[in-house]
Order: C-alpha cells, then sequence, then structure tokens
C-alpha cells in the first residue's frame, strides 16, 4: 500500500486556531487540481494517519489544507514537520525535473551546463553556459531538446545553429 503514496510536501505549521495546515511544497512538484475531497496520508513516526482534506487553498502564495474532523489547532500540532502524502494518481500532479547543473550535448558534443531555468508563459527556456563561458537560451521543446536522460542528467539538443 505504502509503495503505492507519492510525497507531496511536508506540514511546517499550523494555520489559524480551527486546525488547518501550512504546507510546505515539494519543489518538484506543482497541482494540476485540487485536494478537495482527496485523502492524504500523514507519517508520523513509524505509522500513517490518513484524513480527507476539506478544503484546499491558496493564501499569499502558500497551501493551506483543512482536514476533516480537525477542528482545532491542539489536534494537528502533534503533526508539524511531518511529512504527507497521496495516493499516486489520485490528484494530478506534475513533476518538474531541476536542469540545474545539467550537462548539454549537441552532435554528441559536450556544448555546456545549465545554468538556471525560467518560464516564458508558453515553455521553460534553459540558460546554459558554454564553455567559452557565453551564453546561450534553449527553449525547452521539442524542436531544439532532442531527448533528455535523467540519470545521467544530460540534455540532448538539435536545431541551435540559428541561435
Amino acid at each position: 500500500m505504502f509503495d503505492k503514496l507519492k510525497l507531496i510536501g511536508k506540514i511546517s505549521r499550523p494555520f489559524g486556531i480551527r486546525g488547518q495546515v501550512k504546507l510546505d511544497i515539494d519543489k518538484e512538484i506543482s497541482f494540476l487540481d485540487s485536494l478537495d475531497n482527496k485523502k492524504v496520508y500523514i507519517k508520523s513516526d513509524l505509522s500513517y494517519e490518513f484524513f480527507f482534506v476539506e478544503k484546499d487553498q491558496i493564501i499569499s502564495k502558500k497551501r493551506i489544507l483543512t482536514l476533516k474532523d480537525v477542528s482545532n489547532i491542539e489536534d494537528i500540532e502533534p503533526y508539524v514537520g511531518c511529512y504527507l502524502y497521496t495516493i499516486k494518481g489520485d490528484v494530478a500532479i506534475e513533476t518538474e525535473i531541476n536542469y540545474h547543473g545539467w550537462k548539454v550535448l549537441y552532435q554528441d558534443n559536450d556544448f555546456g551546463i545549465v545554468v538556471d531555468v525560467i518560464y516564458n508563459g508558453k515553455y521553460n527556456l534553459l540558460k546554459v553556459e558554454q564553455k567559452d563561458s557565453k551564453y546561450i537560451w534553449i527553449p525547452n521543446i521539442d524542436n531544439f531538446v532532442k531527448k533528455t536522460l535523467k540519470s545521467k542528467k544530460t540534455i540532448y539538443v538539435q536545431n541551435i545553429e540559428e541561435f
């Protein structure tokens, strides 16, 4: 059962006095839908306890969860610092890859290292520092990124002659 769980974050502190929790989300995760009415698991010591999320909201750029049957701050305080999981596939979650430090190859030759990633509103751009200490921005789309090997932290690029 527990091998089917996906870590989504850590309870950082209570929020308010009604048992809500502030959740520090794993930096590689973005939610594509809400946790409303979803089952979540809190790992405390060696056990997992499950709760249903009554309300999932973003307040001041922080994810705040209201858990069903938790009505005061004392009920949630023992879980501060504990990890929160959901069932894989139960919530639409997108895992973002951190490309910082990845090697970039062009025509099977060392081209540079990814030093920054930004989102331009449509797709990510990879800032690559070349061997000559010059920088180039490469769109992370199929036309320019041929393949990525997560195990080797390597990105193969193509069609960059036009830059």
